[in-house]
């Protein structure tokens, strides 16, 4: 299963067939077509640490904060996609060359 709406990191929508999965794959979106308080609403809350507004600089529609972005991004390294003992639940199903 993967969450979001897949970019990669020069902002182009990455395509699932070009990659062979051992288990199906479902893509959730939170939100409509359209951007809703509602639902945006979600992601209220306190940033502990580092000031950071957490309902105003994601977005929760079809598209998601890239809906938002300056379109700053950077390509993935290799390092996204390792599993690491020390950070719970990393790794991808895919290596940063499996295309």
């Amino acid at each position: 299963m993967m969450l979001g709406n897949l970019l990669n990191g020069n902002g182009e929508p990455i395509d699932l067939n070009d990659f062979q999965f051992s288990n199906p794959v479902n893509l959730l979106e939170s939100g409509g077509l359209k951007a809703e308080r509602e639902t945006q609403s979600l992601y209220e809350g306190e940033s502990i640490g580092i000031p950071y507004e957490l309902d105003t600089t994601r977005s929760r529609y079809f598209g998601g904060s890239t809906n938002c972005w300056g379109g700053f991004s950077r390509p993935f390294q290799p390092i996204h996609f390792t599993k690491r003992d020390w950070v719970p639940y990393s790794g991808w199903p895919f290596n940063a060359n499996r295309r």
